[in-house]
């Protein structure tokens, strides 16, 4: 994907009618979006969400330029689609058991590792700073939910097809409390960490508090 702006600034001839000029303009400013949609979309990455300005005013088409001066910007968009976070939770509320309600309501959005469920969708400047998002179950039975249905395991899947060009979708158990706790390989480490019960019982916690989880990143983050 193209790191940097790029550009090309067009000198016309002022005897050239203004209706040739403003077709000769936007035939341009077409040919840049298209070629760089190309790049983009080459990188695995979607290329169709993006913004057009004119004249430093975000509009919906170029009708209205200038053809004696102007100034064309196409900005492309950057983090997690709105779409696939929508689109997963969606699919949670979807697949899930729904003999009460509970679990099903009991999905939760966190941005960065702030609840953003009920914010949803962000505004474009604040979901654009997302690094990741997760999705997790607040039920305490939502580890026997997962072992007997698989819906965050089955869900990540379907959107993993779904969404695989423009997000990287992945599941893991995760504790929300704390963070993961290495146990001990060898010989030498195993006897290290019977010597450390406080880290035997932070690593038992840590392992008995996991819940399924749907991990949501950037592209190429």
């Amino acid at each position: 994907m193209p790191n940097e702006p790029r550009g090309v600034h067009l000198a016309l001839e002022s005897l050239m009618a203004p209706e040739p000029r403003r077709r000769l303009i936007q035939a341009v400013a077409d040919n840049m979006l298209e070629r760089t949609k190309r790049e983009i979309r080459a990188a695995g990455v979607n290329p169709d969400r993006y913004k057009t300005f004119l004249d430093g005013r975000q509009v919906q088409n170029l009708d209205g330029l200038n053809p004696d001066h102007c100034t064309i910007t196409y900005q492309f968009q950057a983090g997690v689609p709105p779409e696939v976070v929508h689109g997963c939770l969606d699919l949670l509320r979807a697949n899930s058991p729904a003999v009460t309600g509970r679990y099903r309501e009991s999905h939760r959005v966190y941005a960065d590792k702030a609840d953003v469920t009920d914010a949803l969708p962000l505004a474009d400047d604040k979901a654009e700073a997302v690094k990741e998002y997760v999705i997790m179950p607040t039920v305490p039975y939502a580890r026997k939910v997962e072992k007997w249905d698989g819906v965050y395991e089955g869900v990540t899947v379907m959107a993993q097809r779904r969404y695989g060009n423009s997000a990287e979708v992945y599941f893991e158990f995760r504790s929300p409390i704390l963070p993961y706790v290495p146990g001990a390989w060898g010989k030498a480490d195993r006897a290290a960490l019977r010597e450390q019960p406080n880290r035997i019982k932070t690593m038992q916690r840590e392992r008995e508090t996991r819940l399924p989880c749907i991990f949501i990143r950037p592209l190429g983050a």
